[in-house]
């Protein structure tokens, strides 16, 4: 009897812990002569568990509703900073015709998604369909007005900004149509633009997610300023080191270039832009070393004893990283830049095989600027100090990092389903690298790149039919910087992040796309200390505060209650139980 009923309870509180969206979700399936809207049911619920997705559709769909769905929680989790992995999510779609296509319910499972973290219901009226791309803004999709035309009866219909213009079959004839106005006029139905899954909630809940805003200068910290002051003050004068006054005439051009490169580097010291005045006078090394190395390693036999010599020097490095102790929070970041800066040696080492002797130089050249910059890197692990010391075994990384493989994974094979963008060349070379570099064990590496290979598919998909980029280039610098703030509240210091975002601000006009790629590397970075961190349990962080608020003009009830409430019905018939057993 007593067992039964711990049973029953333990099932009770299962089930008042689940949390259920139920939506519709707005396709389309294929006719004779094209296609035709539809609607599915939607539920979203999640319950404790291992940070599973599982997905359900009848009847079957194609296979990038299971990418869409897995898409929507990352997002949703992302967006709000909330850890689900303790929780498995499940998307059940339910409809009485095949629906085309899986990307376009990408907005709506995000949105139940976010429904479900919250614990807010969505209006039955309203429907969306779009893309959801990482960053949480909606990409476009197309059978728009089709998809309208089954939304009678419903108050409001959200479509993606670059959807509201579409070839529609209006009386047998393919015309270009302005969708909101065709809709309010023909079908007395409000279509809504949006660019974002936050802008979007707000109209299927009534509720808006406000962020908090981030300043640069809140989050460049003065810890940060010191060290990469020290850091470029020491990169500069490496660079004036030498001494290339006795060099041949054909070589005045690059002599020039790296000289220029120098002053640009002095420049940016003396405004206090330091990661940008570090990264001018790595430039101006490399081409230092270059005729450094021209003059005086000037036939094949001297440039491959230069080499050889260089080689060793990363593998003497590398060999010395075998000792190392964690004895401060930020040696984390330090110590994973060091094993990329070191990596990207050995791998511009590789590349002077087989080529011509002045290209071998400068593949070298550039390898001893990237070791140098190593060394400066792990040189932060001795300014930072402190009592506690840890033996960092990066053998209990191997968790962390395959899920992060596991994720990059995803978001290249779901990127390539809706893209060619060239940016997935990249993201599949960084993944292949990544992938190796876990299998010869070099885990924090492997880590590395596999960030990086997300951030560049994710990208990808994120500029997907964008042409002014400066909009986007604002809205992920503000992304970048709530990450950075949210590590700093746990108590570290992004290094690398806080680096791309100055500088992306370089690379704005001129490249916008580079400027997107940094900023993208810092959001996936500014974490990844304390993701090292707590799978090391290295050292207890202080839980970052929320960054956002819920508002709304209705009171709500808090999920806190509810779950209060539950447990208290819980507890009282556990009291009874008890008292009923002991009379």
């Amino acid at each position: 009897m007593r067992l039964q009923f711990l049973i029953v309870l333990i099932l009770l509180a299962q089930c008042a812990y689940a949390l259920e969206c139920r939506t519709n979700l707005v396709g389309v399936t294929e006719v004779r002569g094209g296609y035709a809207g539809i609607l599915a049911n939607l539920t979203v619920y999640a319950l404790p568990g291992s940070g599973h997705v599982f997905v359900q559709t009848m009847p079957l769909t194609e296979i990038d509703t299971q990418a869409s769905a897995r898409l929507a929680k990352e997002v949703s989790c992302e967006l709000l900073n909330s850890n689900c992995s303790g929780l498995d999510f499940f998307y059940i779609v339910e409809g009485d015709y095949p629906m085309i296509g899986g990307p376009s319910a990408g907005a709506a499972m995000t949105a139940c998604t976010l429904s479900v973290l919250l614990n807010k219901t969505l209006y039955n009226d309203v429907a969306i369909t779009g893309t959801i791309n990482p960053d949480g803004s909606i990409g476009p999709v197309g059978s728009v007005l089709e998809k309208a035309s089954v939304l009678a009866g419903y108050n409001k219909f959200l479509i993606p900004a670059d959807s509201a213009n579409q070839l529609a079959l209006i009386n047998g004839t393919m015309v270009k149509v302005d969708i909101p106005s065709y809709a309010q006029s023909n079908l007395g139905l409000n279509v809504l633009t949006v660019t974002d899954i936050i802008e979007a909630f707000k109209h299927l809940s009534g509720y808006e997610i406000i962020f908090e805003n981030v300043s640069s200068s809140e989050v460049a910290s003065d810890e940060y300023s010191i060290v990469m002051r020290m850091m470029a003050g020491s990169l500069i004068n490496k660079s004036l080191n030498f001494n290339l006054t006795d060099y041949p005439t054909k070589l005045n051009e690059l002599v020039a270039e790296g000289s220029s490169l120098l002053n640009d580097a002095r420049s940016y010291y003396d405004n206090g832009s330091y990661y940008n005045s570090a990264s001018y006078a790595v430039r101006s090394l490399i081409i230092n070393y270059y005729v450094y190395n021209i003059i005086n390693y000037n036939n094949i036999t001297s440039a491959e004893l230069l080499i050889n010599e260089t080689y060793n020097d990363i593998l003497s490095f590398e060999e010395s990283l075998k000792s190392f102790k964690v004895d401060h929070i930020y040696d984390l970041e330090s110590y994973a830049i060091t094993i990329d800066r070191l990596n990207e040696a050995k791998d511009l080492i590789s590349s002077t095989y087989n080529k011509q002797l002045t290209e071998a130089l400068y593949y070298n050249s550039f390898a001893q600027a990237r070791l140098l910059t190593a060394e400066e890197w792990f040189s932060l692990t001795k300014f930072f100090s402190s009592n506690e010391t840890t033996d960092f075994n990066s053998e209990l990384l191997k968790p962390l990092i395959i899920q992060r493989l596991e994720q990059a994974r995803n978001s290249l094979t779901y990127a390539k389903t809706l893209t060619t963008d060239n940016l997935l060349n990249s993201a599949e070379q960084h993944l292949s690298i990544a992938y190796e570099a876990y299998n010869e064990g070099e885990y924090v590496y492997s880590l590395f790149e596999a960030l990086k290979s997300r951030a560049e598919a994710n990208l990808a998909m994120g500029v997907r039919g964008v042409i002014n980029l400066s909009a986007k280039i604002d809205s992920k610098k503000e992304a970048a910087l709530r990450a950075i703030n949210r590590a700093e509240q746990r108590g570290l210091l992004p290094f690398l992040s806080l680096s791309y975002v100055e500088y992306a601000d370089t690379f704005r006009d001129e490249d916008p796309n580079q400027a997107l790629a940094f900023l993208s590397y810092a959001v996936e970075f500014a974490g990844v200390s304390g993701l090292i961190n707590d799978q090391l349990n290295i050292k207890s962080l202080t839980p970052a505060s929320s960054y956002f608020i819920i508002r709304s003009p209705d009171d709500y009830v808090s999920l806190n209650h509810i779950l209060f409430l539950i447990m208290g019905f819980i507890a009282g018939l556990l009291i009874t139980l008890i008292r009923y057993e002991s009379d």
